[in-house]
């Protein structure tokens, strides 16, 4: 007798009883991704006030976070960013589309493609800002920070010093 694609297989006593069945793929929109993106940030980080929105264009679609102060960019990226179900190669100028697997609440592993990128985007309030400036002065002392506040790139500076402070570094 033949091994059937699907049901049980009856050649083997060591193969599996019956042939798993493929696991489910399915497209979830935009609001979908954006949902789950309010899911994990909730848990993540129950302290800090984010705006997750959804946008469906010709040819995409995307999820927006936005947020003020709070956690780095990088830590929240580190979070939702594997939602993207879209690559894109700036070399080819090429669009690739990636499949993603998520566990559904009943325990089900499914392989979903929503939103095709979630952009995450941080904002700093006047007063963080004016925290950070004090103490980019504190470690480079007057003459040192307007130098370094005062470069182009000045935004460097103050990450370093927010990152310093964030782990615990600075006071």
């Amino acid at each position: 007798m033949k091994p059937s694609t699907v049901g049980p297989v009856v050649e083997s006593s060591t193969a599996p009883k019956t042939i798993p069945k493929a696991m489910e793929s399915r497209y979830e929109g935009a609001a979908k991704t954006a949902s789950r993106v309010r899911e994990i940030l909730k848990k993540e980080f129950p302290k800090t006030k984010f705006s997750v929105t959804s946008q469906r264009y010709a040819g995409g679609s995307s999820v927006h976070v936005d947020w003020t102060d709070g956690p780095l960019t990088k830590n929240v990226e580190s979070k939702v960013k594997w939602l993207e179900g879209a690559t894109f190669d700036g070399m080819t100028d090429m669009k690739s589309y990636r499949d993603v697997v998520v566990t559904d609440p009943d325990g089900t592993k499914v392989r979903i493609r929503g939103a095709d990128y979630v952009q995450c985007q941080r904002r700093m309030s006047p007063e963080r800002k004016k925290l950070l400036v004090s103490l980019v002065v504190k470690k480079y002392g007057e003459e040192g920070a307007k130098e370094q506040l005062g470069s182009y790139n000045n935004w460097r500076v103050i990450n370093e010093v927010e990152q310093d402070m964030m782990a615990g570094i600075s006071e």
